[in-house]
């Protein structure tokens, strides 16, 4: 592996309407209240420092699911900030470790064709178009994490690589997930509104209750302009990290996770759009090369603390959202997981058609066999599908092969586990599966 690379970076957003400033601002700072205050100065508003809960790897160094379990758990009693950051912990670490592939691998992506080659230094969970459901979860099965080599090739044999990667969406979403759970499973990425959950940040106007966002009159940008400058900075203004802002327009729609903000006001009060900015976090959809101070190189597919202003999030069209569960109007519940299966000992008819359910998003399924002396024979884990973040799987999608189902039965122990999107594992069925 080379010599640590900096955390710098990263990717400016593939969608054309979409660029990035090039001045950062501290990704541990934060506006210290929800709205822009008279008390705001002309040079920037107050601010606080969040905690660091995770120390994160520097680019050059590959993942374990050590650097995962250091990302605290959220709980009921944690603050507001500390619920924020533990997404943007998740988010910033899917977009940053690094890999390289086993082998030279050709994929497409947009319709162009991208090649990986072996050796090359890669940031971050790929891009896929696809509505995928894939994670940082998924990824690792085919990752080794002392070397950092990821095998493309034997995900593509296993059928997974339309979700070994994320798009925009997904990736901020499975960030989100560490925490939230209010969102409903069945939401299109063309349909975020306050009456699925996703609550506005700002005194901005939605449209007519039922209405959704989508592709024609009801656009983010058309919504942008309707309500003027002035509201749509303030909203900006009032953005907290691990909020979010969403661009939906007939060219295309995009979501990034905010990080911080920062206000500048003029002499007469009014927010400056053009020196204001946003820093966000983001999936990116084509790979560019980063030099680092060290002279070194890195392809990345993210873009991590970009920054851009009020005046391109406005004419772009961006509006900004939160979650419940920041504002404590949904709660931060206990992560619960079943199989509906009662007893040690289960008939194999039973197990097999048995559904593995949350009520937070599921990150895998495992399970593991083992012998009469307590040896594992066996273990594999699978994600719930490739339909973005879901609540329940087919058990049976953890054994579609013969061999497994027969080990199954032959097994003296079966240990089934749920893994959450909030960072836990709870053990669903720990015994028998007996064949009549």
């Amino acid at each position: 592996m080379k010599k640590i690379l900096s955390l710098l970076l990263l990717l400016a957003l593939f969608l054309p309407l979409c660029s990035c400033a090039s001045s950062l601002d501290s990704p541990s700072e934060h506006r210290e209240t929800a709205q822009a205050s008279p008390r705001d100065t002309a040079e920037g508003s107050a601010k606080e420092t969040i905690p660091e809960t995770y120390d994160y790897p520097k680019i050059s160094e590959p993942v374990t699911w050590e650097k995962i379990k250091a990302i605290p758990i959220a709980n009921e009693q944690m603050t507001e900030a500390e619920l924020r950051q533990i997404c943007l912990d998740f988010f910033r670490l899917s977009l940053t470790f690094q890999w390289t592939p086993a082998e030279n691998y050709t994929y497409s992506v947009n319709g162009k064709k991208v090649t990986l080659k072996k050796g090359d230094f890669l940031a971050g969970v790929p891009y896929v178009a696809e509505n995928a459901g894939g994670s940082l979860y998924s990824f690792l099965r085919y990752y080794d994490p002392e070397t950092g080599i990821l095998d493309l090739k034997g995900a593509k044999a296993a059928g997974v690589i339309p979700t070994l990667g994320t798009h925009c969406s997904s990736g901020a979403f499975w960030g989100w997930a560490r925490v939230v759970n209010s969102i409903p499973t069945n939401y299109a990425t063309v349909m975020y509104h306050h009456e699925q959950g996703f609550l506005r940040v700002g005194e901005y106007t939605y449209f007519e209750s039922g209405d959704r966002w989508d592709r024609g009159a009801n656009s983010t940008r058309n919504c942008c302009t309707a309500n003027g400058k002035s509201v749509m900075y303030d909203s900006y203004a009032a953005l907290r990290p691990a909020d979010g802002l969403l661009l939906v327009i007939p060219g295309g729609m995009h979501v990034r996770m905010a990080v911080s903000v920062k206000v500048v006001k003029n002499e007469d009060g009014v927010i400056d759009g053009k020196k204001s900015t946003v820093t966000f976090l983001d999936q990116g959809s084509s790979w560019e090369d980063k030099k680092t101070p060290q002279g070194e190189s890195v392809s990345v597919q993210g873009g991590v603390d970009e920054t851009e202003s009020f005046e391109k999030l406005y004419k772009t069209g961006y509006v900004p959202f939160t979650f419940g569960e920041f504002l404590g109007t949904d709660p931060v519940e206990t992560p619960t997981a079943t199989l509906g299966l009662e007893g040690s000992e289960v008939p194999w008819e039973s197990f097999k058609s048995a559904r593995l359910r949350s009520n937070y998003f599921l990150g895998e399924g495992r399970i593991t066999l083992y012998n009469n002396e307590g040896d594992v024979i066996f273990s594999d884990s699978a994600s719930a599908g490739s339909t973005f973040c879901l609540k329940s799987m087919r058990i049976d999608r953890l054994f579609t092969k013969v061999d497994t189902q027969k080990a199954i039965k032959n097994a003296a122990r079966v240990v089934v586990e749920a893994y959450l999107a909030t960072g836990e594992t709870i053990t669903v069925f720990d015994g028998k599966v007996v064949s009549k």
